[in-house]
């Protein structure tokens, strides 16, 4: 009877900590987002966008505001690890809607993306989303979060 009681409080206790920690990285993850953002602004200021990278640039701010949104609501590791897409999605726009969008090439800004995405400057933890890794370290496995 107390058994049942303090295994399931362990396993309470195991999750709200797996949340803390996937949370405290998606949050630093989300801070460089930020920052990167707020880069893009400084790179394109004196630009004149066009329609498409103005799209991508509205895009990427709307994704990190929901990215924001999403961490703050989060209660579980799983809420957390759903933020990544939203955040691969900002950086995306990001990427796309940067300096790249003067060669006038979909594919030099496709290029300029995949760059930044390969670079260490990937926000914190540049190729890998460290959240869902934590997590099916903890749960060996057993978890592979929305996409796998």
């Amino acid at each position: 009877m107390f058994g049942g009681r303090r295994r399931r409080r362990e396993e309470e206790l195991a999750a709200k900590d797996r949340w803390r920690v996937a949370r405290k990285l998606m949050d630093e993850d989300v801070t460089v987002l930020g920052e990167q953002v707020a880069e893009l602004h400084v790179d394109t200021l004196g630009d004149d966008l066009d329609a498409t990278a103005h799209d991508h640039y509205r895009r990427a701010l709307e994704s990190y505001d929901q990215a924001k949104q999403l961490l703050t609501a989060s209660e579980t590791a799983e809420d957390v690890i759903t933020i990544e897409q939203v955040v691969a999605d900002a950086r995306y726009h990001r990427a796309t809607a940067g300096p790249w969008h003067l060669a006038g090439s979909v594919s030099g800004a496709i290029d300029a993306g995949a760059q930044l995405a390969k670079s260490a400057g990937h926000g914190v933890h540049g190729q890998q989303n460290l959240a869902q890794v934590y997590l099916n370290q903890t749960t060996g496995g057993s978890n592979t979060g929305y996409g796998g």
